[in-house]
């Protein structure tokens, strides 16, 4: 005696469930992938404003070695001009002679030098988050300690949202 099954496929499709699950995983990795990418590019500017201002007092160290040890007359202007340091540091306000540092920064701050006495001189970079300024003086100060950049000595240190390097 035979039996007959009859035996009905009712799957259409993916169900309520299933499709919850996959936008899920899909949210998750979205978030993870999100942090991480905030988190390099954090870690770049930061690495990219260490090589900026090592870059200038390097550059600097070249302008007072032409200047008799002085750097009565150090501004950005005069290391681009010398080609102590690229153009580039003059970020966008980079137009018929000036060198303004305007944006320069890799925070889209601004990169100023400026001298303090014939003897020493003072680079600053603004629009960094306050959060992270501290970790970009840290990193300062240890590249400089650890590279002795130019044969000086600086003190690199945050007020808010700028980074105020002092050469001496």
């Amino acid at each position: 005696m035979l039996v007959k099954c009859n035996k009905q496929n009712n799957q259409r499709g993916i169900g309520l469930l299933e499709l919850m699950l996959s936008l899920s995983i899909i949210a998750i990795l979205l978030v993870m992938a999100t942090r991480y990418y905030i988190s390099a590019n954090q870690s770049q500017q930061i690495s990219n404003s260490v090589s900026m201002v090592s870059g200038v007092i390097s550059g600097g160290a070249n302008y007072s070695t032409q200047n008799n040890g002085s750097y009565a007359n150090v501004s950005l202007l005069s290391l681009v001009q010398g080609g102590y340091i690229p153009a580039s540091f003059c970020g966008s306000g980079n137009a018929n002679g000036t060198c303004t540092g305007q944006g320069a920064d890799p925070f889209h701050g601004d990169l100023n030098v400026s001298p303090v006495a014939a003897n020493n001189y003072q680079i600053t970079m603004n629009n960094i988050p306050t959060n992270i300024c501290p970790s970009v003086a840290n990193m300062v100060n240890a590249s400089i300690e650890n590279t002795q950049v130019g044969g000086n000595s600086s003190n690199a240190a945050c007020n808010g949202q700028t980074l105020v390097v002092t050469v001496y």
